[in-house]
């Protein structure tokens, strides 16, 4: 008798075993558990809609470094829904299975359908499953299933961050705040505004006019030690999803309540004693690094804190970004490399030497990737990628038939205001240095859609000139802007006599140095 309990017993532990085995291989769970080996994400949708949802797309990255698009690789996985079944209790509903591709330990995702974002960049774990209840008409989102607390949690701090954002002050810089209001309809909404203000629902404009107004706006928006009610949500989690999560969504909450500090501190700091005492003894205290590096390397907005603060003390110290680098650990480093080689190559003089460094310096395989392709497509000395663009008569231009001219590219779009300053500030008195010079040729490139819209533009005279060759991208311009990996605007490019790179992104330098730089680009060999 004894002998069989036994055995039943020893059955017992082995199918018991083999289940405990097969969660700790295929997930990452609470305590010091790690993946043993890749795993998917699985994810069962059920969606509630008076309008059929007929599909859904997940956005899968791996690893994520910026929202340009192309820096990082990314899976989409579009999934037609299905309607929903009696025997499931899922009708008058349309459902979908979701499956993302292998990975270890953690990664993003973000869930789509035709009418918006139902996730936006979630952290997921691998092995993780999870069944979502979306209900589109009452504006809900429900979890259950063996990791749902995981995702429950995501989405609840994401609403308070949405009710927090509306809860911000919104700031206008302007320099003459009465000048500002006398535009038309603005006086009124300004008025209506204030009134909504008085309920305590709304907040109201803050105006800042001047140096001392960005100095106060920067101390109001340090914190005063208390706890958020998102970090006081998250802590109900602790013991509910895995601790790896527990602390890459306490590093997302601490980067999102001071990001917006440091990014005024860094865009209104002149280096005046008042701001080198601010950043001694409230800046650099507030965004030492405090969790660990694991944790830092997962959660992306942490590391932009980080490089964030490490260009404020390059600014306020006078060293390299680069060298503040190493002072964190291989994973973090990487990640502060790859995402200020993203952000900032186009500024760099020494483009092609800035990214061999980086490569150099980095230990992740994938991050080397990243950078080598980015370095493909903007090092100087290469040949301006070939692409026809249209004219205004509609006819075919390639920028390789100007070769023995140095050329001045400027990328713009309609309604971008920066792009009518650019030309404004920039671009005119450039043309003006050099309009009796027929080796230096200016190019307007636009990014509208519509050439309409374009040709409108063009009439108005607030973009570019008619001296200039005023080009749109045509049918196969969205290659050029995917080549070079121009997202923002304005965005300029220099090309020497020879049809080659010889500068890009020069949007910050002054009209002399853009007048010696294109003197250079005609001879190349000075």
């Amino acid at each position: 008798m004894n002998k069989k309990i036994c055995l039943c017993f020893l059955a017992y532990l082995c199918l018991f075993g083999s289940k405990l085995y097969g969660q700790v291989a295929s997930s990452t769970t609470t305590g010091d558990t790690r993946v043993t080996a890749p795993s998917s994400l699985v994810i069962h949708g059920e969606i509630i809609s008076k309008t059929p949802v007929d599909t859904v797309t997940a956005v899968f990255w791996e690893h994520y470094v910026d929202s340009k698009k192309g820096i990082t690789k990314t899976e989409t996985i579009p999934v037609a829904t299905e309607k929903g079944n009696v025997f499931s209790g899922t009708m008058g509903s349309r459902g979908f299975c979701i499956k993302t591709p292998s990975f270890s330990g953690m990664a993003y995702l973000s869930l789509r359908y035709p009418g918006g974002t139902l996730w936006k960049r979630f952290h997921i774990t691998a092995g993780d499953t999870v069944r979502t209840i979306i209900d589109l008409d009452r504006a809900a989102m429900l979890f259950s299933g063996p990791d749902a607390e995981s995702y429950r949690v995501q989405y609840q701090l994401a609403m308070e961050e949405l009710l927090a954002k509306k809860r911000t002050v919104p700031v206008m810089f302007t320099a003459n705040r009465e000048a500002f209001l006398q535009n038309d309809g603005y006086d009124a909404a300004y008025k209506k505004a204030a009134s909504l203000s008085k309920t305590g629902l709304y907040p109201l404009m803050r105006f800042v006019e001047g140096p001392e107004d960005k100095y106060e706006l920067i101390k109001t928006l340090l914190p005063e030690g208390q706890v958020s009610v998102s970090e006081n949500r998250l802590e109900e989690y602790r013991d509910k999803i895995p601790q790896l999560l527990h602390g890459v969504l306490r590093a997302d909450l601490t980067a999102k309540r001071l990001n917006r500090l440091l990014d005024s501190f860094n865009r209104y700091m002149d280096g005046g004693e008042k701001y080198k005492s601010l950043y001694g003894e409230r800046i650099l205290p507030l965004t030492e690094i405090a969790f660990a590096d694991e944790v830092v390397a997962n959660s992306s907005d942490y590391t932009d804190l980080l490089l964030l603060r490490s260009l404020i003390i390059s600014r306020m110290e006078r060293k390299s970004p680069e060298s503040l680098f190493e002072n964190y650990a291989p994973p973090v480093r990487d990640y502060l490399t790859v995402k200020f080689m993203a952000r900032y190559h186009r500024q760099f003089e020494d483009v092609n030497e800035r990214f061999a460094q980086a490569e150099e310096k980095v230990q992740a395989e994938w991050i080397k990737h990243v950078l080598a392709n980015m370095a493909s497509s903007m090092n100087t000395g290469k040949p301006f990628l070939d692409v026809a663009l249209e004219d205004i008569d509609g006819e075919e231009v390639h920028l390789n038939e100007l070769r023995g001219k140095a050329v001045f590219i400027d990328f713009w779009f309609t309604g971008c205001k920066a792009c009518v300053l650019y030309h404004e500030n920039q671009m005119e008195p450039l043309m003006e240095r050099f309009k009796n010079d027929d080796r230096v040729v200016f190019v307007s490139i636009n990014t509208d859609q519509s050439k309409k819209v374009w040709k409108r533009s063009l009439e108005s005279g607030k973009y570019t000139s008619q001296t200039a060759l005023n080009l749109h991208l045509g049918d196969m311009g969205n290659k050029l802007l995917e080549y070079y990996r121009i997202q923002s605007f304005p965005v300029q490019m220099m090309l020497d006599s020879s049809g080659n790179v010889f500068r890009s992104g020069l949007q910050r330098k002054s009209v002399g140095d853009m007048s010696a730089l294109l003197r250079k680009a005609k001879n190349p060999s000075w």
